[in-house]
């Protein structure tokens, strides 16, 4: 039997200094896309699904990260566009709406020729827990083929994770809210023509408990990416 794999993932931060935390979001996304030694899930519909353990300040939840690896139907140009549209944000997170992603971003930066920097608010809501709020920095970049999104710090909204260690304090009256977490990538390139590889990571976890329901998360997180292609081939076949 291999030995464990384990990756380590970039802490929540304060977003003070958007341009030099999104270039650690890039090494990041990088160094979990190449690395050798990820436990191979499953292959269906000719999506490969890889696991890592996760060290580090979220090791104590016990969620894997995943990534992924398969083809889309559809060009590189008119699936970036949908997946950094507010549908697009909806069918990656499956348990929100479009609605849910249309708020004003709290800062918005310029990134490379065309590309941007977000650091936007999310909310989610599901059946089995209570609604939670993602606060996350989302790196758009079209000529990289490039979006990334990770959980971040920012002095507008109180709050952090349970696994934060100095969440922003809320003013008076306020109550900080107990955030959950994602890190979430995308890479698009050119496959054979009318076709679009596309490349996933993610880790998400709601984060109401330290390790409670980790066998839940990592079960929904392995099932998620096979009908995520299909979802996102879908999409663009309506537009």
């Amino acid at each position: 039997m291999s030995a464990k794999h384990w990756e380590n993932l970039i802490e929540e931060k304060l977003c003070i200094h958007p341009q030099n935390l999104a270039l650690a979001m890039k090494e990041e996304a990088t160094r979990l896309w190449t690395a050798s030694g990820w436990k191979k899930e499953k292959m269906k519909g000719g999506v490969l699904v890889e696991s890592a353990s996760v060290s580090g300040v979220f090791a104590p939840s016990h969620i894997k990260v995943m990534r992924s690896r398969g083809l889309v139907k559809g060009s590189p140009e008119d699936l970036f566009q949908l997946i950094t549209s507010p549908e697009g944000y909806a069918i990656l997170d499956p348990v929100s709406q479009p609605e849910d992603h249309k708020h004003p971003p709290l800062e918005t930066h310029k990134w490379g020729e065309r590309g941007r920097l977000d650091v936007a608010v999310a909310r989610a809501s599901s059946p089995l827990m209570p609604p939670a709020e993602f606060v996350v920095l989302n790196l758009i970049s079209p000529d990289e083929g490039l979006f990334l999104s990770k959980s971040v710090l920012h002095p507008q909204r109180p709050g952090g994770s349970v696994y934060c260690s100095t969440p922003v304090p809320s003013q008076q009256g306020e109550k900080p809210l107990r955030r959950a977490l994602n890190t979430m990538g995308c890479s698009l390139s050119k496959a054979k023509p009318g076709w679009t590889e596309l490349a996933v990571l993610n880790y998400v976890d709601m984060g109401f408990a330290k390790g409670q329901a980790a066998w839940l998360y990592n079960l929904i997180n392995r099932r998620f990416f096979a009908p995520l292609y299909k979802r996102l081939a879908q999409a663009l076949e309506n537009n």
